[in-house]
């Protein structure tokens, strides 16, 4: 291959890659400038095209994971024109990466690629695969792998190829799991932050429970009933402890009887009274109240 075929192969190549680039630029509410990375996806639509004459088709997808890119949309262009704007050949590299990106996607969603979709020319070939893939729109799920490397021809047109696995499921799930985690642990801050920002209550049983572990601050009296009469003031009779008035139920129900004042010879008559008397018999010791001294 001489250096004028090289030339012309891959000028051929950088302006098919500027036509896609321009056409998705057409299509600004639909595109989404995706990052390399694994994504979760489901085919929307087809669409198809013309571009000055020029017929494009794309692939349109929105994606289920990962959960920050979830819902947005993509497109991912195919070139199926086999004449460059110039009327060269186009590339064999771009015609067959565009084919098995047709067939891989239909084999990973159950959609089967007829022959006859590639039969005619650009325009009749885009809307044959429109049609194809139109039973797994909404449905068809897959898992979109992007990888792009710099063009060191040109650096705002990297090289970009996509790869395609089998939808993961089980990621899907996982990342609705974190999600519904996440939001429990916002509301968990949230709730924190609030009872933060309320003013302490005096009066709460917390502060109380507080109060009563400091026994430094208040001497322990070792007398039960001291330490229930230590709040007591000098204006408050002393009340006895509860164990104490449990055991003196008479002493607290029997009312206060009043005393008067006694002279000598009454407390002596009312001491004798009770001493024994002298009642004829010699061998008992008789009492009177001269015996008793005062």
């Amino acid at each position: 291959m001489s250096l004028l075929d090289i030339y012309a192969k891959t000028k051929a190549e950088i302006d098919a890659k500027d036509e896609a680039k321009k056409d998705l630029k057409e299509h600004k509410d639909e595109y989404f400038e995706l990052p390399d990375g694994k994504f979760g996806s489901t085919l929307i639509d087809v669409l198809h095209g013309a571009k000055a004459g020029r017929p494009w088709t794309a692939f349109k997808f929105s994606i289920d994971y990962p959960q920050e890119y979830a819902g947005k949309k993509y497109s991912i262009f195919i070139t199926l024109n086999e004449l460059t704007s110039q009327g060269n050949p186009m590339p064999d590299a771009v015609l067959e990466k565009s084919m098995r990106y047709c067939l891989e996607i239909g084999a990973l969603l159950g959609v089967k690629v007829p022959a006859s979709d590639f039969a005619g020319d650009a325009d009749a070939n885009g809307l044959a695969l429109a049609k194809t893939f139109e039973s797994a729109y909404g449905k068809g799920k897959i898992e979109v792998v992007k990888k792009s490397k710099p063009n060191p021809r040109n650096i705002n047109f990297p090289y970009i190829d996509y790869y395609f696995n089998p939808y993961n499921r089980g990621l899907v799930q996982a990342n609705a799991e974190l999600e519904a985690i996440n939001v429990i642990n916002d509301m968990t801050r949230t709730q924190i932050k609030a009872q933060a920002s309320q003013p302490a209550n005096t009066n709460s049983a917390q502060n109380y429970f507080n109060h009563m572990q400091q026994p430094a601050q208040q001497a322990q009296p070792g007398n039960p009933s001291q330490a229930w009469n230590q709040g007591c003031t000098s204006q408050t009779a002393e009340v006895p402890f509860p164990e104490e008035q449990s055991q003196q139920p008479a002493q607290q129900t029997q009312p206060a009887q009043k005393t008067q004042a006694m002279t000598l010879e009454q407390a002596q008559a009312q001491i004798a009274s009770v001493l024994p008397h002298d009642t004829g018999n010699p061998n008992e010791i008789t009492i009177t109240k001269d015996d008793i001294p005062f």
